[in-house]
């Protein structure tokens, strides 16, 4: 009898010492490395959604809804149709990042203001293939393949932020 005391005691006083880590259930269904994305400092950023007419972002790479899933991520999208359009939003200052069509980041190099760091360009390329997708990278420093996942996207603008913010911070800025 007093054996039985002694364990069932044992066995009240371990779980007092482990707490609530026990009843935690769904830590099975954690992706490691996710939760830290809402923390960090850049998911304040601006991205412009350069979508002209003719832009295959028009839809969103592979159909991705890329303002919803920017700011489910704590981004502040916004999206310019026009060359006009995203001349104002480059001349408030305000964008950090640009997403654009690899066709059209000519015309976004050329509406950055004089004089200042700019924002940061980052190409998205449709059905390119890895030698396309690698030239990109080396040229502009992120890429982004399209179609693209919504993991895939928010991946290749916290780096483009990162980049960005590192830029800011050198003696001479270059983007």
């Amino acid at each position: 009898m007093r054996y039985r005391v002694g364990v069932i005691g044992l066995i009240g006083v371990a779980g007092l010492c482990v707490g609530t880590s026990l009843l935690a259930c769904g830590d099975k269904f954690l992706v490691a490395g996710r939760g830290a994305r809402f923390q960090r400092e850049g998911a304040r950023a601006t991205v412009v959604i350069y979508a002209p007419l003719s832009s295959t972002l028009r839809g969103g790479p592979g159909n991705l809804s890329v303002d919803g899933v920017l700011s489910r991520a704590g981004y502040h999208p916004a999206v310019a149709a026009s060359a006009e359009e995203l001349g104002r939003i480059l001349k408030d200052g305000n964008a950090g990042i640009v997403l654009v069509d690899i066709a059209d980041v000519r015309t976004v190099e050329t509406l950055v203001p004089a004089g200042s760091p700019g924002p940061f360009i980052l190409p998205v390329l449709s059905n390119a293939s890895r030698q396309e997708v690698a030239t990109a990278r080396k040229t502009w420093g992120v890429a982004l393949k399209s179609p693209a996942s919504g993991d895939s996207l928010l991946d290749a603008v916290d780096e483009a932020v990162d980049r960005h913010a590192k830029a800011r911070k050198a003696p001479n800025p270059r983007i």
